[in-house]
């Protein structure tokens, strides 16, 4: 398909491989479906409101620790109780991580405060926030407490019917199910011992209990500074997590491997049409066919010229497809596709070709403009946040060119002239923070290029098309 774009040619630039994402621990994040995950190592975090599923964009936090031991094992003899008692994995209650491993705080009969609490040590002059997963049960209210060494009335009641709260410095965000995070932010005032308390609340801390009574508990923490971070779990030891620390620019991530072929060896013997490789050095990421059986250092890209070349160049790796700044080549992925860009200056993420099944996302878009032949794709900005665009497929169109299916060795095709497309522009600006494509739930295919269509206006270009 074409894009219209009134007086103006695009001219593809280049996607640098000079980008990359690292962080030394695994991390969590909620999901396009609203349940906590847990990434690997140097895997980034996309993130979604867990309530609304509406796309947050990457997530980039700094290293954290959760001082706490067993977040999730409230019946551990970590945490002590006092007329009170835990019931452990209450099968019929999901946590917010989609597992049975929610704990239930139960009141005893007295007439008493019904408590359970952990103690740790802190730091005098230090900030500390204490959150935790709270759900509803006979209950509807918890106290939360910072004691001992912190100053009087540190503390908060939570309301998890209202979903409001009222104390000191709080947060109370509903995270799907029933389930709200609630934090409270205090300085410490000694250097020492210190209690996080969780006390069962009617409408006094101090009442009679039932015995039976009680509310669901879930991944607590305890974390120097003045926000909750992302969750980090623990069982007999502090946890900490790693920062996330994106360099360089360019392709910062991408979940499309490249492993089309084995890389290229030196010193290996290949046999003519047979063999394929690939090389992916800091500006080639190529598919080559062995043309002649021989055993060389010399690299495929120097050896595709001459009387007798040993290598033809089939095309673009799977993975640099959609930025090999030519038309007729794509990449594909089966399920999902992501790409997080970090390209410098653009006004525009122009996706040409889309075919897929649900949802095509991308962060960073300020003021988008639908190109004049769209179809099936319609843009619209997500509520509260000015810099974010989710574009749904509605009627994503599956034809293609009859000679479509005829496609080179390395899989590559010619995207249909009516598969659908869109510009998104705005006003020019450096994409100094990070660009993220997500197409999910469905076969798709990519391929583009950012792209310069004057000195003062650039067009980054992604052109998606289906896979077969």
């Amino acid at each position: 398909m074409t894009i219209e774009l009134t007086a103006s040619v695009i001219v593809p630039t280049t996607i640098l491989d000079t980008g990359a994402f690292t962080r030394s621990t695994t991390a969590t994040y909620f999901d396009a479906n609203g349940v906590m995950q847990t990434a690997p190592v140097d895997v980034p975090r996309i993130g979604y409101d867990p309530v609304t599923h509406a796309h947050t964009g990457l997530i980039l936090e700094g290293a954290a620790t959760n001082l706490l031991t067993y977040s999730e094992q409230f019946d551990n003899a970590a945490w002590a109780k006092a007329r009170s008692t835990v019931t452990a994995n209450v099968g019929s209650v999901t946590a917010p991580d989609g597992s049975n491993y929610a704990d239930k705080l139960v009141e005893d009969t007295a007439n008493n405060l019904h408590v359970a609490y952990q103690s740790c040590t802190v730091t005098s002059g230090q900030i500390y926030t204490f959150s935790i997963y709270l759900k509803a049960g006979e209950r509807t209210k918890l106290f939360l407490n910072l004691s001992v060494a912190f100053p009087g009335a540190s503390d908060v009641a939570f309301d998890l019917v209202a979903g409001n709260a009222s104390g000191i410095t709080n947060t109370i965000n509903p995270v799907g199910n029933g389930w709200y995070r609630c934090s409270i932010t205090a300085t410490a005032n000694a250097t020492g011992a210190a209690n996080v308390n969780l006390y069962c609340y009617t409408t006094a801390v101090s009442y009679t209990g039932d015995g039976t009574s009680g509310l669901y508990i879930w991944g607590a923490q305890l974390e120097t500074g003045s926000v909750a971070t992302s969750y980090i779990p623990t069982t007999s030891t502090q946890v900490t997590r790693a920062a996330d620390v994106v360099t360089g620019s360019g392709l910062i991530y991408t979940d499309v491997p490249e492993n089309d072929y084995a890389a290229w060896l030196g010193g290996t013997t290949y046999t003519a049409l047979t063999d394929y490789v690939i090389r992916t050095t800091a500006t080639t990421h190529k598919v080559y066919q062995c043309l002649v059986t021989h055993t060389t250092a010399a690299t495929p890209e120097d050896n595709t010229t001459g009387v007798t070349p040993k290598w033809l160049e089939i095309g673009p790796t799977n993975r640099w497809g959609m930025f090999d700044r030519k038309v007729g080549t794509e990449t594909t992925q089966a399920t999902s596709m992501t790409y997080l860009l970090k390209p410098g200056r653009a006004n525009s993420l122009g996706l040409l070709g889309i075919d897929a099944d649900s949802e095509l996302e991308g962060k960073d878009l300020v003021s988008p403009r639908v190109g004049t032949r769209q179809r099936g794709v319609l843009p619209s900005r997500v509520t509260g946040d000015s810099g974010h665009w989710r574009c749904v497929s509605t009627d994503v169109a599956r034809s293609r060119p009859a000679d479509d299916d005829d496609r080179s060795r390395s899989g590559h095709g010619r995207p249909s002239d009516t598969t659908p497309g869109l510009v998104l522009d705005s006003s020019e600006q450096d994409f100094t923070s990070y660009m993220h494509l997500a197409i999910t739930r469905g076969w798709v295919t990519g391929q583009g290029s950012c792209g310069d269509s004057s000195a003062a206006s650039h067009l980054a270009s992604l052109p998606l098309t289906r896979g077969e």
